[in-house]
Protein backbone atom coordinates (compact mmCIF):
# COMPACT_ATOMS: atom_id res chain seq x y z
CA UNK A 1 0.00 0.00 0.00
CA UNK A 2 0.53 3.91 0.18
CA UNK A 3 1.70 4.00 3.80
CA UNK A 4 3.58 0.26 4.24
CA UNK A 5 5.68 -1.88 1.85
CA UNK A 6 7.72 -5.04 3.26
CA UNK A 7 9.84 -7.30 1.28
CA UNK A 8 11.47 -10.08 3.58
CA UNK A 9 14.07 -12.75 2.30
CA UNK A 10 15.82 -15.73 4.06
CA UNK A 11 18.80 -17.08 1.95
CA UNK A 12 19.95 -20.70 2.89
CA UNK A 13 23.12 -21.72 2.60
CA UNK A 14 24.54 -24.24 -0.62
CA UNK A 15 24.48 -28.04 1.11
CA UNK A 16 28.13 -27.89 0.75
CA UNK A 17 28.34 -25.58 3.31
CA UNK A 18 26.77 -26.64 6.42
CA UNK A 19 28.50 -24.18 8.36
CA UNK A 20 27.87 -21.46 6.41
CA UNK A 21 24.85 -18.93 8.56
CA UNK A 22 21.28 -18.44 7.01
CA UNK A 23 20.97 -14.70 5.64
CA UNK A 24 18.03 -13.17 6.23
CA UNK A 25 17.23 -9.42 4.88
CA UNK A 26 14.54 -6.73 5.48
CA UNK A 27 13.11 -4.02 3.09
CA UNK A 28 10.35 -1.75 4.50
CA UNK A 29 9.15 1.26 3.23
CA UNK A 30 7.37 3.82 4.85
CA UNK A 31 5.59 6.23 3.15
CA UNK A 32 7.30 8.05 0.12
CA UNK A 33 10.59 9.24 1.77
CA UNK A 34 11.48 6.67 4.85
CA UNK A 35 13.28 3.06 4.46
CA UNK A 36 14.39 1.05 6.21
CA UNK A 37 16.96 -1.99 5.45
CA UNK A 38 17.66 -4.68 7.99
CA UNK A 39 20.39 -7.85 7.58
CA UNK A 40 20.77 -10.85 9.77
CA UNK A 41 23.11 -13.26 9.53
CA UNK A 42 22.55 -16.93 11.89
CA UNK A 43 23.93 -20.22 12.20
CA UNK A 44 21.71 -22.80 11.09
CA UNK A 45 19.58 -24.04 13.87
CA UNK A 46 21.95 -26.77 16.01
CA UNK A 47 25.06 -25.42 14.99
CA UNK A 48 25.43 -22.14 16.96
CA UNK A 49 28.46 -24.08 18.30
CA UNK A 50 30.33 -24.63 14.83
CA UNK A 51 33.35 -22.99 14.25
CA UNK A 52 32.23 -20.56 11.18
CA UNK A 53 34.73 -19.46 8.23
CA UNK A 54 34.57 -15.88 7.52
CA UNK A 55 37.50 -15.48 5.83
CA UNK A 56 35.36 -14.37 2.43
CA UNK A 57 34.10 -11.39 4.48
CA UNK A 58 37.64 -9.99 5.05
CA UNK A 59 37.82 -8.06 1.85
CA UNK A 60 34.34 -6.48 2.79
CA UNK A 61 35.32 -5.36 6.01
CA UNK A 62 38.84 -4.30 4.89
CA UNK A 63 37.11 -2.07 2.16
CA UNK A 64 34.16 -0.56 4.27
CA UNK A 65 35.69 -0.34 7.99
CA UNK A 66 32.67 1.44 9.06
CA UNK A 67 30.54 -1.56 8.62
CA UNK A 68 32.26 -2.54 11.75
CA UNK A 69 31.08 0.15 14.08
CA UNK A 70 29.75 -0.09 17.77
CA UNK A 71 26.58 -1.48 18.45
CA UNK A 72 23.96 1.56 18.68
CA UNK A 73 22.14 2.31 21.88
CA UNK A 74 19.26 3.06 19.64
CA UNK A 75 16.03 0.55 19.78
CA UNK A 76 12.87 1.44 18.05
CA UNK A 77 9.56 0.66 20.24
CA UNK A 78 7.96 -1.96 18.01
CA UNK A 79 4.50 0.28 18.78
CA UNK A 80 5.65 3.49 17.74
CA UNK A 81 7.15 2.56 14.41
CA UNK A 82 5.53 -0.77 13.32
Amino acid sequence: GQALQVFNSLWYPTFDRPDAPLLGVDLLRFGPKKFLCIVDAQPPQGRAHATHDTSLLDAIKRKYPALEGEVSSRYYDDNRFF
